[in-house]
C-alpha cells in the first residue's frame, strides 16, 4: 500500500487533487483503498497516527512549515509545487526524496486562472501519477475531464504536461 498526504490551502482544490489521484489510479486498474480526513488550523481535532510514503504540497508557501514532513516514513518522498529546484528544496528535508514541480507555471501556461493564482490540482496529480507510477496518463486525463467543473481540457493538458515533465526530466534532488 502506498499512502499519500496532501497539504494545501482551501478545501476544494486539495480535496479534488486527492480524489482525482484515487480515481485515476482506479481507472488504471490498481486496487485502491481510500481513507480521508480533513484538518482545519485552529480547531481541536484528534491527532492522527499516520506514516505516509509521500507528502504532496500544493501551496508552495506551506513548504516552509516544518510540520509538512512530520510523520513521513523514513526515506519517504515530498513533492512540492515550486519553481525552486529540487536541490534547493532538499536542504529543508534531509534524508527524504524531494521533487520540485512548477505546477503553478504549468497551469498558467494552459490559461488556467482563478484569481491571482492558477489552480494546481490537475498538474500536481499528473506529477504524482508519473513519479510514483500510480496511474497512466490516459486514465488521468479521463479522470480530470470527468472531475474538473471548469476548463477540463486545459486542466487535462496541464496534468499531461506535468506527467511528461516528471517522466522525462530530473525533478528530483539527488539522494
Amino acid at each position: 500500500m502506498f499512502e499519500i498526504r496532501f497539504h494545501g490551502r482551501g478545501g476544494p482544490e486539495t480535496a479534488l487533487a486527492a480524489k482525482m489521484l484515487v480515481d485515476a489510479a482506479a481507472r488504471s486498474g490498481r486496487g485502491v483503498r481510500v481513507s480521508a480526513y480533513a484538518r482545519a488550523e485552529g480547531e481541536a481535532l484528534p491527532a492522527r497516527r499516520e506514516a505516509p510514503d509521500a507528502v504532496v504540497v500544493l501551496d508552495p508557501a506551506l513548504a516552509s512549515d516544518p510540520g509538512v514532513a512530520s510523520g513521513l516514513r523514513p526515506g519517504g518522498s515530498i513533492v512540492v509545487n515550486s519553481t525552486l529546484s529540487a536541490e534547493e528544496l532538499s536542504a529543508r528535508w534531509p534524508g527524504l526524496h524531494v521533487f520540485a514541480v512548477p505546477a503553478r507555471r504549468i497551469a498558467a501556461s494552459h490559461g488556467l486562472a482563478v484569481g491571482p493564482r492558477p489552480p494546481v490540482d490537475a498538474a500536481m496529480c499528473g506529477a504524482v501519477c508519473a513519479l510514483f507510477e500510480l496511474a497512466d496518463a490516459f486514465s488521468l486525463e479521463d479522470t480530470i475531464r470527468d472531475a474538473v467543473p471548469v476548463e477540463p481540457g486545459a486542466n487535462a493538458a496541464a496534468a499531461w504536461e506535468a506527467f511528461v515533465l516528471c517522466r522525462e526530466e530530473a525533478v528530483r534532488a539527488p539522494a
